[in-house]
């Protein structure tokens, strides 16, 4: 028995069937609580019961969305800069695929898994609607894109993201500079933005960002508080750091985001900007609290032997508890040559080999 009239369960079930839209999620949720991936027909009513009493209880208010659920796909976002001229440029794209539970763990750039045609669609697409919406300042559009390429719009997000440091170091253009200028009332051509045109900003080279948070990996993710008693930071050439409460005699509290600094490098190659950020997190030395580390380099392991899944954080944070180290440079950059061949089509045995190598 269900709640729900005979006519709205049949309209419900032909929509979904017809449009093949497997998951809904509460329209008021912070990071999409309140999600049930429906596989066969019989699973929607007593999920969308399930989901409208979560939704009414949790915030008053039972609307809910139903969203085609989406297999193995990317999360590439385009960022943009708008004047109040209506100039918007876009500054290329950064992958976010890597998260755990919707947050981002490894951002990336360019997006090389993804085809060139499809970037463009992006960038395309990313600078019509910020148009359209007559948007100034800085902002980021996210975007899903599936395995056969088809992408899909989620949100854009009107301020400056963890991730912007990957295209500062790519573009060489300051983002947070940027858009205080632009709230000051300069256009994109203003000689201290320096962006003319679209053809003014260029892309030059390959630069990943990784968070390491105070959180233990090998005990389910669990946030760990206290004094930092030591701390040594990375450095060199191409290696930036961005951190806040990172610094011996910090205390660490539970009362705010658990991410303690962001180690982003650069290269002009990818295998070298692996090298550089396996490297700069080796020589982060942090006592009195737990991080993550351990994990981070792993996860670049999946970065460069797969078009990174979302799920392979957990099958990381395994070999974690498996191995109980952070590896190595080699193993963190072996599986380059073979990504790109991923990238272009070329399916080979990378994941395999790079297994067996852990192993």
């Amino acid at each position: 028995e269900t709640g729900l009239h005979k006519s709205t369960v049949h309209r419900l079930l032909s929509s979904m069937c017809a449009r093949g839209y497997v998951q809904r999620d509460a329209e008021t949720s912070v990071y999409r609580a309140g999600m049930r991936l429906c596989e066969m027909p019989e699973d929607v009513i007593p999920a969308f019961e399930l989901v409208k009493n979560e939704a009414r209880k949790a915030f008053g208010n039972d609307d809910i969305f139903m969203e085609k659920f989406l297999v193995e796909p990317k999360h590439i976002e385009v960022q943009v800069l708008g004047d109040e001229y209506g100039n918007v440029v876009h500054l290329y794209e950064r992958d976010c695929s890597l998260q755990r539970r919707y947050q981002k763990v490894v951002e990336f750039t360019p997006a090389f898994s993804v085809d060139e045609k499809v970037r463009q669609a992006l960038y395309d697409d990313a600078v019509k609607i910020a148009k359209y919406v007559g948007y100034v300042n800085a902002g980021t559009l996210e975007f899903l894109v599936d395995r056969d390429g088809n992408h899909y719009f989620i949100e854009m997000n009107p301020r400056i993201q963890v991730e912007h440091t990957v295209t500062e170091m790519v573009t060489g253009i300051d983002l947070v500079r940027s858009q205080i200028l632009i709230a000051e009332g300069r256009p994109l051509s203003d000689p201290d933005i320096g962006i003319p045109s679209q053809d003014a900003v260029h892309l030059n080279g390959y630069a990943i960002q990784c968070r390491v948070t105070t959180e233990d990996p090998a005990n389910n993710f669990a946030p760990d508080t206290g004094k930092i008693t030591a701390y040594r930071s990375a450095g060199g050439f191409g290696i930036r750091l961005d951190g806040g409460n990172a610094y011996t005699g910090a205390v660490i509290s539970p009362y705010y985001d658990s991410l303690l600094v962001k180690v982003t490098t650069w290269d002009s190659t990818f295998e070298g900007v692996c090298r550089k950020a396996a490297r700069a997190i080796r020589e982060i030395h942090v006592r009195g609290v737990k991080t993550n580390m351990n994990l981070l380099p792993k996860l670049q392991v999946d970065i460069v032997v797969s078009e990174v899944d979302p799920g392979l954080v957990v099958a990381a944070a395994n070999r974690v508890l498996h191995t109980g180290g952070a590896g190595d440079g080699k193993i963190f950059v072996s599986g380059v040559q073979d990504v790109m061949r991923v990238s272009t089509g070329e399916m080979g045995t990378a994941a395999l080999n790079m297994e067996e190598e852990i192993a």
